[in-house]
C-alpha cells in the first residue's frame, strides 16, 4: 500500500469526517486508531489479497460516517457473521476499541 494516492486519499476523507461529526475525545480517539491501522499495513503488497478487503471496510466506514448525524448517533453494531471473520488479533483490538470508546464517552457526560 505504502503511499498510494488511494490510501492517502482515504486516509484524509476519513480525518476529515471525524473533525465534521465527531466529539473532540471520540475524534481523537479515531483518529489514532485509524493512523495505527493505516500505518501497520502501510508494506502490504498492491496485488495481494488484504488490501482490497482493508479499502472496502474503510470505505463502508466513512461513508457510513458521511451519512450520520447527532440525532442518529455514531456507529454501527458488527454484525454476528462479520464477528465471526475476525482473527484473534482483529478481536482483541476491536475489544481494546470498544473499552476507550466507553471511557471516552463516559468522560463527556
Amino acid at each position: 500500500m505504502a503511499t498510494t494516492p488511494r490510501a492517502i486519499s482515504l486516509y484524509r476523507r476519513i480525518l476529515r469526517e471525524h473533525r465534521r461529526k465527531l466529539p473532540y475525545e471520540m475524534r481523537m480517539l479515531g483518529d489514532k486508531y485509524v493512523g495505527e491501522e493505516f500505518r501497520r499495513h502501510r508494506g502490504e503488497e498492491e496485488g495481494g489479497s488484504f488490501l482490497p478487503k482493508f479499502f472496502a471496510e474503510w470505505e463502508r466506514y466513512v461513508s457510513m460516517l458521511e451519512q450520520q448525524t447527532p440525532q442518529t448517533g455514531f456507529g454501527a453494531p458488527l454484525e454476528a457473521s462479520r464477528h465471526g471473520e475476525l482473527n484473534d488479533e482483529q478481536k482483541a483490538m476491536l475489544a481494546q476499541l470498544r473499552r476507550e470508546t466507553a471511557e471516552a464517552m463516559n468522560r463527556n457526560g
